[in-house]
């Protein structure tokens, strides 16, 4: 999707934004408006030239986080009379402020698959998880990140179905609820 049609809340909880020079026109307010406030050393624009890039001049904004606490997650049954169609996810302390932000994490065994790993609902977005990295014979699935209001209002762990020939979905344990605070810019040097 165009950045004009994403939540400005959605964009900031993002790594960055990359869009065209040309949307800083007069007629492309969104985009001014994502600029607006930003520290200059967030922005880079790469104009055409030649041996450097080909095609139309970029924006990119760039957003830095840094990772703050890992907190492990419980995940109790939820749905009617005790059937598992979904996993209510409760933090392990309070409710989480309305400005922090967080994302999922979990390692599943090598050999899952993107259609077979599980969903996460938060507020109002179905959010799907995605491969980060590889280690041994496990894949580290992560989810887009998220506000702590989001997660008040609703926080859902939708599982997989079992393929046809399994009987039993993949585990869902080794889940970790992760904080993370905008980077502080760094001092320059004297």
């Amino acid at each position: 999707p165009r950045l004009d049609e994403l939540e400005p809340e959605v964009l900031d909880l993002a790594d960055g934004e990359v869009f065209l020079k040309s949307r800083l026109g007069v007629d492309e307010d969104t985009y001014r408006r994502r600029l607006v406030g930003v520290a200059p050393k967030q922005v880079e624009e790469i104009d055409s030239s030649f041996w450097r890039n080909r095609g139309p001049s970029l924006v990119a904004l760039v957003h830095r986080w840094q990772r703050g606490a890992d907190l492990p997650l419980r995940w109790s049954p939820a749905g009617p009379h005790g059937v598992r169609q979904a996993i209510e996810g409760v933090p392990p302390s309070a409710a989480p402020a309305a400005a922090e932000s967080f994302s999922v994490e979990v390692w599943l065994p090598r050999g899952s698959r993107r259609k077979e790993t599980a969903r996460l609902a938060v507020g109002e977005r179905t959010l799907e998880l995605f491969v980060v990295r590889r280690k041994g014979k496990r894949i580290l699935f992560s989810s887009s990140r998220f506000t702590g209001a989001e997660a008040r209002e609703r926080f859902e762990l939708i599982p997989p179905r079992a393929p046809r020939e399994k009987s039993v979905a993949p585990p869902l344990d080794g889940f970790r609820l992760v904080r993370w605070e905008p980077r502080a810019p760094r001092k320059a040097r004297p």
